[in-house]
């Protein structure tokens, strides 16, 4: 089991990131790479590594996404991803699925379980660095609109809690002083 690896001193953190990979000089050099653009990176050998690191810790230091294989022993990267999608806690999670298995059914399979794309091994670093940037961007963007609804659920109910208080006091009010009424 991989601990997170900090970014490189003076690059800008940007996500943090889970590669899970059983392909040791895959992951180290994903991992290198990833470190390089300012992410903060953790190492996965099989899906059942990534689902127990992807499990613990407190939520605010989740991992942002998920850089996954699907040809791996024991449980394969489809079994991992579908995994996920159905974990309530996990769900949200941006997996970004990097593969040799590159035939549209495993595309598409991969797409219909919830993956946000999908990236043919060998993969284009440039394109890599395009769509993990656009998958960062959209989940800061759901994560910003979640604590915004969160927050206006909050407010609705104090205001409903202010409400209450004021009838209370009103009613009390009303029974205390019965000539007024």
């Amino acid at each position: 089991m991989a601990s997170p690896t900090p970014a490189q001193p003076g690059a800008a953190h940007q996500g943090r990131i889970l590669v899970v990979d059983d392909n040791r000089m895959n992951r180290i050099k994903l991992a290198h790479m990833l470190q390089e653009q300012g992410h903060t990176v953790a190492l996965a050998a099989d899906g059942n590594e990534a689902l127990q690191l992807l499990r613990q810790g407190p939520a605010d230091q989740r991992f942002d996404v998920v850089l996954l294989d699907l040809l791996m022993p024991e449980l394969d990267g489809f079994q991992v991803l579908e995994t996920i999608k159905g974990d309530q806690a996990l769900r949200d999670l941006v997996v970004i699925v990097i593969s040799a298995l590159d035939e549209m059914e495993s595309i598409v399979r991969c797409i219909e379980l919830g993956a946000e794309d999908f990236l043919p091994k060998p993969f284009e670093p440039v394109i890599l660095r395009a769509r993990l940037k656009t998958s960062l961007e959209r989940k800061k963007m759901r994560d910003l609109e979640r604590a915004y609804l969160q927050q206006e659920l909050m407010l609705r109910q104090s205001e409903k809690l202010a409400t209450l208080g004021r009838l209370s006091a009103g009613v009390a009010h009303e029974l205390n002083n019965p000539v007024a009424a």
